[in-house]
């Protein structure tokens, strides 16, 4: 057991020694004062050959970025000036694009997608009207897939996107409960898993 730890011992000791020494890539935020104000990047997602993620720079606000770890580039300034759209929740579709949300003065929050260009950087699809948004939680991927879940003026509902506009849909009617939710969302996707819901939440949904 001793020779077994030693061992053990030796090969994080050796990997440690390999490891790369933390280094600064860039100093996005160069223009602000004071000096030392931070770019407070967030939101890292590696997808393909490249990290994306949330930066601030006093031209552009809280922006899409992305770096192979070498060189740093602003992908696009979905909100144009300094007000930025502080995009989040990257989701890699599996295809060479991602999903997003991204705040407009116009839309409010809603879904983007990407292929990591200026020119494939676009909204998918204004799901509720108006400056309020709809797309303020979390994403998660399944089947070359994103589901979320979209607020609207009534009800939070789940949708699925495959990152296009016509590939975008209301998974499940409107529910007014996150116990209806669950089980609906439950007996659609798993159901084997919904067998231990209980009794009232399934009967809730129905």
């Amino acid at each position: 057991m001793r020779t077994f730890f030693a061992a053990l011992a030796g090969v994080l000791c050796a990997m440690s020694a390999q490891a790369q020494a933390p280094y600064l890539v860039t100093d996005l935020n160069t223009t602000a004062t004071p000096s030392t104000a931070s770019s407070a990047p967030h939101s890292f997602a590696a997808i393909g050959p490249f990290v994306y993620f949330s930066a601030t720079t006093m031209t552009t606000g809280a922006e899409l970025f992305r770096t192979n770890g070498t060189t740093v580039q602003l992908v696009k300034d979905l909100t144009p000036g300094t007000s930025g759209s502080t995009p989040y929740g990257f989701v890699d579709l599996g295809n060479g694009t991602f999903v997003f949300s991204a705040t407009s003065e116009t839309y409010g929050r809603e879904l983007w997608l990407s292929d990591g260009t200026a020119a494939g950087t676009s909204m998918v699809l204004d799901l509720r009207s108006g400056p309020d948004g709809s797309t303020n939680g979390p994403m998660v991927a399944l089947g070359g897939k994103a589901f979320f879940l979209a607020e609207m003026p009534a009800n939070r509902d789940l949708w699925v996107t495959d990152g296009t506009a016509a590939g975008t849909q209301q998974l499940l009617p409107s529910v007014t409960s996150t116990t209806q939710l669950r089980a609906r969302f439950m007996r659609r996707c798993c159901p084997i898993a919904s067998s231990t819901l209980s009794a009232s939440a399934v009967s809730e949904a129905s």
